[in-house]
């Protein structure tokens, strides 16, 4: 008995497979996204690695949303 009715063997890996290719894709445009923001923020993309750290990237969201980033401290400083 198939699990997804009207899906035979063939099918079925072949939906499987595009499903993971989308979702490779927009993890990976989804990563692109997040070092270009914290690039602009003035953080080096690189802090794009703690998402992938439970706990650590709940820390470092709120770190991020109420510290004060380098970059208004550059415009203050300018000012």
């Amino acid at each position: 008995m198939n699990a997804v009715p009207g899906l035979n063997g063939a099918t079925g890996v072949l939906a499987i497979g595009g499903v993971v290719v989308v979702m490779l894709v927009l993890t990976v445009l989804n990563i692109i996204a997040w070092v270009r923001i914290l690039n602009k923020a003035g953080y080096s993309g690189w802090w794009v690695l703690v998402g992938f750290v439970p706990v650590i990237n709940l820390i470092m969201f709120f770190v991020f949303a109420f510290v004060d980033w380098p970059v208004r401290r550059q415009l203050r400083q300018s000012r």
